[in-house]
């Protein structure tokens, strides 16, 4: 069935529902699907047929969702079921942040001029995808000591960060520069030569936050803008940092659950704590950088070196109880 339509879905039912819901609902509503789809083409109806196939993603994702949903309100989760609260976990916490943060930038713009809309999402990609990684490790407590589970969640963390150092490094500042030419389009009021308005399409200069990150390398190297050096040099290497710490606070998190095991208000609250101190960690090394009391390079890593640090001192403070627990007995 790979390559027809509803193989995708079938893969993701099976790995979120289960072999015997895909037998009795996938299987049975596909095969009916194909039947009805492949008479829609023998007559020559094509718009049938794409009716049929939107019609039948409909149905299967509501499927999906339903099911996933049932196994995760169930109280005898095994750890497949875990994993998919995990996962689903990460991608409702992902669509919010993402949410949150596209409205709040165009909250300001009144009247809202809808081209703007998707030229801010970029933005919010880099900043969304490390929250959803957070909650949705802490979201999988009782998968915390499978193996499987440690590897699905590092493999999406790592995925997370090549998406977000993609779009940080060049998409964001090409959809910033975007926006900033249709806000100044739309909201700038144009001048006046003898009474007539002239409408002059310039392009605005580039800021930091515009500049791709070969961009970036130029001026932190480039000897006449030194006042800008210290500015650049730290967007620069928080476009590194930043797209990272989908893989630093997934080691983080794997480490806290594997420790302590916490319930899901108290995993919630890690995870809301964890993101809040990530961002004061992001202002702190901004500061301290941009003043020159630290390098550059470590200010823009600060935070992704404090979660890696107390990490590894979670681990070796789980090492050490394993240790001494049979001596004590």
């Amino acid at each position: 069935m790979n390559g027809r339509p509803g193989a995708l879905l079938r893969a993701v039912a099976a790995r979120l529902c289960g072999a015997d819901v895909v037998e009795r609902v996938i299987d049975s509503a596909l095969a009916d699907f194909h039947v009805e789809a492949d008479a829609a083409t023998q007559e020559g109806r094509p718009w049938r047929r794409r009716w049929l196939r939107a019609t039948l993603s409909i149905a299967l994702t509501q499927a999906i969702v339903v099911c996933a949903w049932d196994r995760l309100r169930s109280e005898h989760a095994d750890p497949a079921a875990d994993e998919a609260r995990a996962v689903l976990t990460a991608v409702i916490a992902t669509t919010s942040a993402l949410a949150v943060f596209v409205v709040l930038p165009l909250a300001v713009l009144t009247p809202l001029d809808w081209r703007l809309v998707p030229l801010v999402v970029p933005q919010a990609v880099p900043v969304a995808l490390p929250i959803g990684v957070t909650f949705g490790v802490l979201a999988g407590r009782e998968a915390a000591t499978s193996a499987r589970f440690r590897r699905t969640f590092s493999a999406i963390a790592l995925a997370c960060s090549a998406v977000s150092f993609v779009v940080f490094a060049w998409i964001v500042p090409e959809a910033n520069q975007m926006f900033r030419e249709l806000a100044f389009e739309r909201f700038a009021q144009p001048p006046i030569q003898d009474g007539v308005t002239v409408h002059r399409r310039r392009p605005l200069q580039r800021g930091t936050n515009e500049l791709t990150i070969g961009m970036l390398r130029q001026r932190m190297r480039a000897e006449s803008q030194r006042r800008d050096r210290p500015i650049a040099a730290f967007s620069y290497h928080q476009r590194w940092a930043l797209p990272a710490a989908n893989l630093f606070l997934t080691a983080f998190t794997l480490t806290v659950i594997a420790r302590w095991r916490p319930g899901r208000i108290g995993g919630a609250a890690i995870a809301l704590s964890t993101c809040i101190a990530y961002w004061l960690l992001i202002e702190g090394g901004r500061q301290y950088g941009l003043a020159g009391t630290w390098p550059i390079a470590a200010a823009a890593w600060l935070p992704n070196l404090f979660f890696a640090g107390t990490a590894v001192a979670i681990a070796v403070s789980a090492t050490r109880d394993r240790q001494t627990r049979p001596r004590s007995g």
